[in-house]
């Protein structure tokens, strides 16, 4: 400090080296110190090393790395209602927009303002002292007049049948369809005993009319069934894929069974 002060002392036409900027930087620092302006210490002690002689930035480097340890700094954050993150979030501190995270402030009194899109902002008080380390934390509301989504519009009756209508339509068609195998596969049975026993080929006089009938009809049935259980199977499929949303009725016939879209 002696030497700095010598060396504004000298007289002027000895007084080449520093420049008006650097004395207002260095002398600047120190009484922006005193006053707690840390920021503003911070400030003029980097124009001091750019502007100084090197016996002056020496003091300014040291100055500014104590200042680094004394400056208070803090972390604001903010969650919404429930834990969730917060999109778009602005922070204020003194009436002044800072980038949300950590920032540096002098030692002393400061209101910290934070909101986003949608939600409530909030706003707190607090006082830090010098080599204050610390985290505001928030937790935001939404906003009263924040727009709430669309309710879902009511389902009709119709569509709430149609949910479930195709599985329906389709367990009847499996149903169809497995009852068409098994009577078919009664009917091949009956078939192949009669072939052995009463066929003509078998040495038989001959299997009787209503065996045959029997048999005949077996497989008709079984023909009636599949092609039905097939058709629901093939509705019930383009029922889902259509959606559930009521439809005009349908019919579909085949050998006399209908089946009924509603």
């Amino acid at each position: 400090m002696l030497v700095a002060a010598s060396a504004f002392a000298q007289p002027d036409a000895a007084r080449k080296g520093p420049s008006e900027a650097c004395f207002s930087a260095y002398e600047g620092a120190q009484t922006s110190t005193r006053a707690g302006r840390l920021l503003r210490a911070r400030s003029e002690l980097a124009a001091c090393a750019e502007t100084c002689p090197p016996v002056l930035r020496a003091d300014c480097a040291k100055w500014q790395r104590e200042l680094e340890v004394t400056l208070p700094r803090i972390a604001i954050q903010a969650t919404a209602a429930g834990g969730g993150p917060v999109v778009g979030l602005s922070v204020e501190v003194d009436g002044v927009v800072v980038a949300p995270g950590e920032i540096d402030v002098d030692p002393g009194e400061h209101v910290v303002r934070v909101s986003a899109p949608g939600m409530s902002s909030a706003e707190r008080r607090i006082v830090v002292a010098t080599g204050h380390r610390g985290t505001e934390s928030f937790q935001l509301e939404p906003a009263a007049d924040a727009p709430r989504p669309p309710a879902a519009p009511p389902r009709s009756p119709g569509a709430s049948r149609a949910s479930v209508g195709p599985y329906v339509l389709g367990g009847f068609g499996a149903g169809a369809v497995v009852a068409a195998g098994v009577l078919s596969a009664i009917g091949w049975s009956d078939f192949d005993a009669m072939r052995s026993t009463c066929a003509p080929g078998a040495g038989g006089p001959g299997c009787a009319a209503d065996r045959v009938g029997a048999v005949e009809t077996k497989w008709q049935i079984a023909g009636v069934l599949a092609g039905a259980g097939v058709l629901a199977l093939g509705g019930a499929v383009l029922w889902r894929l259509i959606g559930d949303r009521p439809t005009s009725s349908a019919r579909v016939g085949l050998g006399g069974v209908y089946v009924v879209f509603d």
